[in-house]
């Protein structure tokens, strides 16, 4: 599989709703957000996002091989 570390995802604050962007591998290294709005430490764990990321790549396979 393709290393996504470079990626960059936008994760929105659970607070007020800012968008946070930050790249896969720092988020690797390091899970812990901190929305630069208002401070709030986000509480989704890097698993919850690498298992939403996983999931929409097999979905976007599954459309690829129907085309």
């Amino acid at each position: 599989m393709e290393n996504l570390d470079n990626q960059t995802i936008d994760i929105g604050c659970a607070e007020c709703g800012h968008q946070i962007s930050e790249t896969i591998g720092r988020l690797k290294t390091d899970p812990k957000l901190v929305c630069p709005s208002c401070c709030h430490v986000q509480a989704e764990s890097l698993r919850d996002v690498a298992e939403r990321i996983a999931k929409d790549i097999g979905e976007l396979r599954g459309l690829f091989n129907k085309l």
